[in-house]
């Protein structure tokens, strides 16, 4: 019930590989709701992996086995497990569905966004000098301290695009945006934004070059802009904010991403827009505010030899009609009718299974505990963290029970699957260690003297055969203290689960070690 180490897990705050996931962090669940992590989990496997590449996100996920999907069924949603899975199944995609209430309409305070070294006061933000070690010369310029979440989109969708920070003696001191000499109208677009920043800037045409350049030399800016989006093409990143930001918000910085790295497709009225970044991050998250808006982008990526890996997401107009994502495409006349939506099932984004095969794997495997629905979103879809399924779809397949090597239950556990054994072990009726009389069958006859004469079950009694397991696949956690104490032939203690102290084995329990 795990996944291999660099498996993406979305939370608020982006795409985290499921090792680096630890208790109390979270995560989004199947609803879109942020829920936390109670409990990491790692074990070490030799063994086939289910490896299944949905249509469109064309990139594998692989899993154990047992790990639960959840899929679509003519009847609503089941958990199915991924040896079960079929080229026939349909998966479900996930997105956060709750926002920060950055408003396209509103403004903010940039001490809320911003990181790194800058002071911030009622007249202004400006870059931390200090910090470089300079402290003579003329004190930088400041930019504003709340500028128009508007604004600030423009700014973040072009930057990713086409921006760059430009250093002086290792101090940021100017951004500089880069544009096709064509996109004049673009550049007034970049410079208005850098006018709430109250950045001052200027357009440099660059003929040898077809080029226009639109810079701002402003440090303050520039470590503002160094300390949120990072630099270089494969290395910038996606602030917090805006991973949970409102979708028209998310979608103004899309829209700009678009513009300045996108490229169209047009064969007679139908449009196709597709960009393609270095950066695998920036990627992801258009994917999300893609599922966010009702769009499913299709996804690639490859990676050239002796270069960077390229990732690229491209999408139809037909896919976006009617969306906050049109704005990615020229006029589309009125009359233009779509004809290749978004696949949906009960208002949830769903794929298909491209291929599903089996590939050997030696090595850890990882899993998170999660709270309330028991599911998260691994490398975009629907999975559940195998407790026992009940609420929210049925389940094929069998069901996973997981317990540690030190529960003072684990012997009974071990037991619990075989019913010629599991009943009479756990009363102790008769001696399971003897195979003559072992059965259920002689189990139940003894037990049948414990019911009383108004055929009232003892409590022990019912709890005996309500803990036999049917439908279930049980592995035990082994612990490295467990495997050097059978190494060293040495003694080794329960822990009570709730206090994490030793278990100590009274006289109504010592039989049972």
């Amino acid at each position: 019930m795990c996944f291999p180490p660099g498996t993406k897990v979305l939370t608020p705050d982006g795409q985290r590989p499921i090792e680096s996931l630890e208790s109390g962090d979270l995560v989004i669940d199947e609803n879109g709701d942020e829920q936390p992590v109670t409990e990491t989990m790692e074990r070490y496997v030799d063994e086939e992996l289910v490896e299944i590449v949905p249509e469109r996100l064309n990139e594998s996920i692989r899993a154990t086995g047992e790990h639960p999907f959840k899929v679509v069924r003519e009847d609503g949603f089941e958990w199915v497990d991924a040896r079960d899975l079929s080229e026939d199944d349909v998966l479900v995609l996930g997105h956060a569905a709750d926002d920060n209430g950055l408003s396209i309409e509103e403004t903010v305070l940039l001490s809320e966004l911003a990181s790194g070294p800058l002071v911030f006061t009622d007249g202004g933000v400006t870059i931390n000098r200090q910090y470089y070690g300079a402290d003579k010369g003329p004190q930088p310029r400041m930019i504003a301290p709340e500028v128009p979440v508007s604004a600030l989109a423009t700014i973040a969708g072009w930057y990713l695009a086409e921006g760059c920070v430009v250093y002086r003696r290792g101090i940021p001191n100017e951004v500089t945006f880069t544009l096709h000499a064509d996109e004049r109208e673009s550049a007034n677009e970049i410079t208005e934004a850098l006018e709430a920043f109250d950045a001052p800037s200027r357009i440099e045409v660059v003929e040898e070059r077809n080029t226009l350049k639109v810079h701002t030399e402003s440090a303050s800016f520039a470590q503002f802009i160094e300390g949120t989006f990072g630099t270089g093409a494969a290395e910038k990143v996606v602030p917090d904010f805006l991973w949970n930001a409102p979708v028209e918000t998310q979608a103004r910085v899309v829209e700009a991403l678009f513009d300045g790295d996108g490229t169209m497709e047009t064969r007679g009225d139908s449009q196709r827009v597709q960009l393609q970044l270095t950066s695998e991050e920036i990627i992801d998250w258009v994917f999300q505010v893609g599922l966010r808006c009702g769009v499913q982008f299709s996804r690639h990526s490859r990676t050239p030899e002796n270069r960077r890996p390229t990732y690229w997401v491209s999408v139809s107009v037909s896919t976006a009609l009617d969306t906050p994502l049109k704005r990615l495409f020229d006029d589309v006349p009125e009359d233009f009718r779509a004809v290749d939506r978004t696949k949906q099932a009960n208002g949830h984004e769903i794929v298909a299974i491209d291929s599903i095969d089996r590939v050997p794997y030696k090595g850890p495997v990882h899993n998170a505990e999660v709270t309330d629905t028991h599911t998260y979103i691994a490398e975009d879809l629907v999975v559940h963290n195998c407790e026992t399924i009940a609420q929210g779809g049925a389940r094929r397949g069998a069901q996973m029970g997981v317990m540690r090597v030190s529960h003072p239950d684990v012997i009974q556990f071990i037991h619990a699957k075989n019913k010629d054994v599991s009943l009479a072990h756990t009363l102790r009726l008769n001696d399971p260690d003897d195979f003559t009389h072992n059965s259920f069958k002689d189990a139940l006859e003894e037990a049948r003297d414990l019911i009383d004469d108004e055929g009232r079950v003892p409590e022990h009694l019912r709890n005996a055969v309500e803990g036999h397991l049917s439908n279930f696949n049980i592995s035990v956690g082994i612990t490295d203290r467990f495997m050097d104490a059978v190494k060293n032939d040495e003694e080794y203690a329960f822990t009570n689960p709730r206090t994490g102290e030793p278990h100590v084995a009274t006289a109504e329990t010592v039989e049972l070690y």
